[in-house]
């Protein structure tokens, strides 16, 4: 398949100043435009690190929460009586907890004799073990002893579990001090054991021998990061590790150990507003509503008509009316201001602005005609699904009657042909372009879209809510509440209704008066 580069656009210098690759660095291939990596590193699979890699590191987090700066020492210790046990071939033993499973039947029986109730307790039943004994399948389990337990008495599920959603919480932002702290901390066995070479010229050789107490913050971020990437890249190599059995273990156990709790509904971002500012500014919508409903009625009374083919003035002042209706409304009723709601309504006003202007400056009167035939085709397609159904659909409100007298009478409607294409036989872009709106196709219209279509980022943001839970990775869960007096969409709404004011009025050139003279408030003065 050949790839189209794109053309050089005027944006993509923003772009490239911004550090982001722009516009013309992309590809077009068929109907995706991809981007840099897709060619430079084809079939890059992205690592879900509190996913798929978390759940391994709990044994290395619990004896660096609990030991600090000594869980070095318990570490390699540990790991360096367990290495010549260890299973795998051509691998080593890092401390991830499948790891664990990798052992000798030899190592399993006799671990007292190999390692020492001492170092069993030290190294692993204080950090860890308490808190893996909720998780019967564990691969630690053959070291988890009941006799090893019962020294710090009676296990709390309430301490245990309070403890590992502490660390697990710390441990998400895979890339703060503390994770990234955690993450490197195997990259002592990949250096013990010879299994990495570093060339001589990369500058984070110097610091390995310093980290972490003598290196500064920024040093410490550079080693954590190379030791990162060295082993994730190491990690998904090795087949044991790569199916990910421990990790969905426990998360999904985590389920029966832990209820959910849906987080406080967060309004960052969102500006709300106290009594004295609702009353006000409800009262300013009151007056923009009677002042819309002033220039909806000086439009109909001064606009020149052509009353011997009235279909065009009637289809354009329509789709005007239709707009400013979604607009009121929109203002009339607080509770279409939440993000999702609004969202929709705007793509309904947007997709009847490209219609209204592409009919209005760029549409011949046969598109014209197409327009207004389309809605009889429409009408005949579902009399032509009701005949096929024994009864009416409950939530089809219109009867085979009623479309009948819509189409003409019995005869008009058997002639009615249908067509089934759109019928501009066009698509919204090529119509914003005709209609010199291709800003709001791209910067509108399109984004969204996703929101009419029930796209995921609209579907999270707006119907979900997170788990505060740690435990359980902070998934989401349903909600229906929406914060009220949401201000950003009623402003952006006031924004882009007023610009197609000014746009009708270039186009159709009515009403010639300004409408600020009908007495219209910006809403964004009283919010500011």
């Amino acid at each position: 398949m050949t790839r189209k580069r794109i053309k050089r656009g005027e944006s993509c210098g923003h772009s490239q100043k911004s550090g982001f690759s722009g516009i013309n660095q992309h590809i077009k291939e068929g109907t995706r435009l991809l981007s840099p990596f897709d060619k430079n590193m084809p079939g890059l699979v992205l690592i879900d690190w509190a996913r798929d890699l978390l759940p391994e590191h709990l044994w290395i987090a619990g004896l660096y929460d609990l030991h600090g700066d000594r869980m070095h020492t318990l570490y390699s210790e540990f790991l360096d009586r367990i290495d010549k046990y260890f299973t795998v071939d051509k691998a080593i033993h890092r401390g991830f907890i499948s790891d664990f499973a990798n052992v000798t039947e030899e190592l399993k029986g006799n671990t007292v004799e190999i390692l020492g109730d001492s170092l069993i307790y030290e190294a692993f039943i204080r950090p860890i073990g308490r808190i893996l004994s909720f998780y019967p399948e564990n691969p630690c389990s053959w070291l988890i002893r009941q006799d090893l337990l019962d020294i710090d008495g009676r296990i709390d599920p309430e301490v245990e579990l309070t403890r590992l959603s502490c660390i697990v919480a710390k441990l998400i932002p895979g890339k703060d001090y503390f994770p990234g702290h955690v993450r490197a901390i195997p990259l002592k066995r990949y250096l013990k054991h010879n299994k990495v070479k570093i060339c001589r010229d990369i500058s984070v050789i110097e610091l390995l021998p310093k980290y972490p107490a003598d290196c500064t913050d920024e040093e410490q971020y550079r080693v954590q990061s190379f030791a990162r990437s060295l082993i994730n890249v190491s990690y998904m190599h090795e087949t044991h590790l790569t199916k990910f059995e421990w990790s969905k273990y426990f998360w999904r156990h985590n389920l029966q150990l832990r209820v959910c709790r849906i987080s406080e509904l967060q309004t960052t971002k969102l500006q709300a507003l106290d009594e004295n500012r609702i009353e006000q500014l409800f009262g300013t919508i009151h007056k923009n509503i009677e002042a819309i409903t002033e220039y909806v009625e000086r439009t109909a009374t001064t606009f020149e008509y052509d009353l011997y083919d009235t279909d065009k003035n009637e289809v354009i002042l329509g789709l005007l009316a239709r707009m400013i209706r979604l607009y009121t409304l929109f203002l009339e009723n607080s509770n279409l201001w939440a993000g999702d709601i609004s969202s929709i309504l705007v793509r309904c006003f947007t997709d009847t602005w490209i219609t209204f202007g592409y009919l209005a400056h760029a549409a011949t009167n046969k598109e014209l005609k197409q327009y207004i035939e389309h809605s009889r085709c429409k009408d005949k397609l579902l009399f032509l699904h009701l005949m096929e159904r024994s009864q009416r659909l409950k939530f089809a409100d219109t009867t085979e009657e009623e479309l009948i007298a819509e189409l003409g009478g019995g005869f008009m409607t058997e002639i009615q042909s249908v067509e089934l294409s759109h019928w501009a036989k066009s698509n919204a872009r090529t119509m914003a372009k005709s209609a010199k709106l291709e800003h709001i196709y791209k910067l509108v219209y399109d984004p969204t879209s996703m929101h009419v279509h029930s796209g995921w980022k609209s579907i999270r943001t707006f119907n979900l809510r997170y788990c505060s839970e740690p435990l359980h990775r902070y998934h989401r869960v349903p909600v229906l509440q929406s914060p009220l007096y949401i201000l950003e969409p009623l402003i952006s709404f006031e924004n882009l209704f007023l610009e197609m004011l000014s746009y009708a009025r270039d186009i159709i050139g009515t009403p010639k008066d300004n409408f600020d003279e009908f007495g219209y408030k910006r809403l964004s003065t009283i919010i500011a």
